[in-house]
């Protein structure tokens, strides 16, 4: 899949990864629809970071984004799949995790909420 990665300079570059497929237990997939930009990116991207910042499966970026779950791992509750959903994955970062800056991101479960009424994906991206 087509990903927006970091390098060791810290600049932004389009990839190719691997697309993931079957989430860990506790984990599900989301196609993504919309992802964020937000204060937190510019300034990893910009300034040196005081200690060493988390970081995502194949250096995929980006924390906030909106889509569609289409896969869930074991423990997962069964609802979530096919849901439109918002995530922040800084809420829960795991060896398991793919940023948003993608087009399937990799999320343990509690990063996300439903995405409610008709609330734009890229309005929801950015809750």
């Amino acid at each position: 899949m087509k990903a927006f990665c970091t390098n060791d300079k810290r600049e932004v570059e389009l990839r190719e990864v691997p697309t993931p497929t079957h989430p860990p237990a506790e984990h599900l997939l989301v196609s993504m629809n919309g992802c964020g930009i937000n204060p937190g990116d510019i300034a990893f991207l910009k300034r040196v970071m005081p200690r060493k910042v988390a970081t995502s499966l194949y250096d995929v970026w980006g924390v906030s984004g909106a889509g569609k779950v289409i896969a869930i791992g074991d423990g997962v509750p069964e609802e979530f799949l096919g849901k439109k959903v918002s995530v922040y994955r800084s809420l829960m970062i795991t060896d398991h995790t793919i940023g948003t800056w993608c087009e399937i991101s990799q999320l343990h479960f509690s990063t996300l909420q439903r995405k409610r009424g008709r609330r734009s994906y890229m309005s929801a991206s950015s809750m």
